[in-house]
């Protein structure tokens, strides 16, 4: 079994434009229950 991890870092020291956005929820919408992903924000 292969585990396939995505980790975000600094999600957010940039705003995302509209493109980004949907592109963004896409991935994490693709991975819920599937895969592990982390994510890391800056405030």
């Amino acid at each position: 079994m292969m585990l396939f991890n995505l980790i975000l870092d600094d999600l957010g020291l940039k705003g995302l434009n509209e493109k980004q956005r949907i592109d963004y929820f896409e991935i994490l919408e693709e991975r819920h229950g599937r895969k592990y992903t982390i994510l890391t924000l800056v405030n």
